[in-house]
């Protein structure tokens, strides 16, 4: 999967942001299953401010992506920051 991410993201980035989002969150949501933890929140983040850049502050999206990040923080072993998120 992870070539396939690698260049979904790279061919998004001339794409609408929406979709840029998608295939940042999912790599990152990839880079978490690898326990790459400190390159997964980086690409979650920015897939957040993308999709709050498109949606606005309340869309399925952003909840789903908010999960990630929780996820993120919970598998490093920050539970007070994974339940901040």
């Amino acid at each position: 999967a992870e070539p396939l991410f690698v260049q979904a993201l790279a061919d998004a980035r001339s794409s609408p942001p929406r979709m840029q989002a998608r295939a940042l969150r999912s790599l990152g949501r990839l880079r978490s299953d690898q326990g790459r933890h400190d390159e997964a929140e980086p690409l979650l983040r920015d897939a957040l401010a993308r999709y709050r850049g498109v949606l606005g502050a309340r869309h399925a999206e952003i909840a789903a992506t908010l999960d990630d990040l929780g996820e993120v923080r919970f598998r490093r072993g920050d539970v007070t920051g994974a339940e901040a998120i």
